[in-house]
């Protein structure tokens, strides 16, 4: 998946939990737990195994205006958990992703919708860490196996993805989180060739980490809708192949948006994000941040059975 759809999966779905308190006047900085990332299951599951639903859905907003439609990309996975006790979870996802005929962000035109097996992931959750000053922490460390075509092509062995939260609300109805995401890749080999839709052949080298710094407020609307600006840093490592002439590099992006959430229930919630994401490292000629065809938007949807 490309950095904007790990935005879009990695940024992106979130949802606090906030608690009413029979104090009048909150204090100004007051630590609260229950945190749920929308791809998490609930801290405080009644029985031991629960199954959920999540659903990504992406699509390139300057893609809208082409005179053909756009493919529509949809990340989804079924989640088992199971409730190890209060404080701790354990979940296996099978994951597959869907587009529809249309561009894709690879300029590929798309004629049928494609279906997909994507990584596997199995994934440990600890909530209620050692707070950081007012922040109340909480951590998540997944494992990924290489269950799709793509990752069985460019040589994974494994991706390991830890990911740790700081947050805290600011009175009633504001509340923000720090969110830091890892990734590094164990790979058979550094360099692999793919061919594209349209017959092309590329040749490129793996990806050896990502790290994905985000901070995200949350207004609390009223008890449906919640409003969520967020700003991202997003930073990619390749390796290096001179075998195969190929040099290591870098790549950074930046992005700012919001987002609207609707919880009608504590079994479903969605959210709307609109983005816009600009690379700033390297950099590309005449880009500026705010431009139209950088915009990003995205669906999560989650629904515990």
């Amino acid at each position: 998946m490309s950095s904007r759809f790990v935005l879009g999966f990695l940024l992106s779905m979130s949802a606090f939990c906030f608690a009413e308190t029979s104090v009048t006047e909150p204090a100004p900085a007051i630590k609260f737990r229950g945190y749920q990332n929308v791809t998490d299951e609930l801290p405080f599951m009644g029985a031991d195994w629960r199954v959920s639903f999540f659903q990504l859905a992406a699509i390139e907003a300057g893609r809208l205006d082409d005179d053909g439609p756009a493919s529509l990309f949809m990340y989804n996975f079924f989640s088992f958990n199971y409730k190890i006790d209060d404080d701790q979870r354990f979940a296996v996802r099978p994951v597959f992703t869907i587009s529809s005929p249309g561009t894709d962000k690879y300029d590929e035109n798309l004629t049928r919708w494609k279906t997909t097996l994507d990584d596997a992931y199995v994934s440990y959750s600890r909530f209620n860490l050692p707070d950081v000053g007012p922040f109340g922490a909480r951590m998540n460390f997944r494992v990924y196996l290489p269950t799709s075509e793509f990752s069985r092509n460019n040589g994974m062995i494994t991706q390991l993805h830890p990911e740790y939260y700081l947050e805290t609300s600011l009175g009633r109805y504001w509340g923000v989180e720090l969110q830091f995401k890892g990734d590094y890749y164990v790979n058979s080999k550094r360099a692999y060739s793919f061919t594209t839709d349209s017959g092309d052949v590329i040749q490129t080298t793996n990806k050896e980490t990502e790290l994905e710094s985000i901070i995200e407020a949350r207004y609390r609307i009223n008890r449906l809708f919640a409003f969520k600006p967020r700003i991202l840093w997003h930073d990619e490592w390749y390796v290096s192949s001179p075998e195969n002439n190929r040099p290591s590099r870098h790549n950074q992006e930046f992005a700012y948006g919001f987002g609207i959430e609707y919880r009608p229930t504590q079994s479903f919630n969605t959210t709307l994000q609109i983005s816009n994401v600009m690379q700033t490292y390297p950099r590309r000629r005449r880009e500026q941040i705010g431009q139209p065809n950088n915009n990003e938007i995205v669906a999560l949807t989650n629904y515990r059975f």
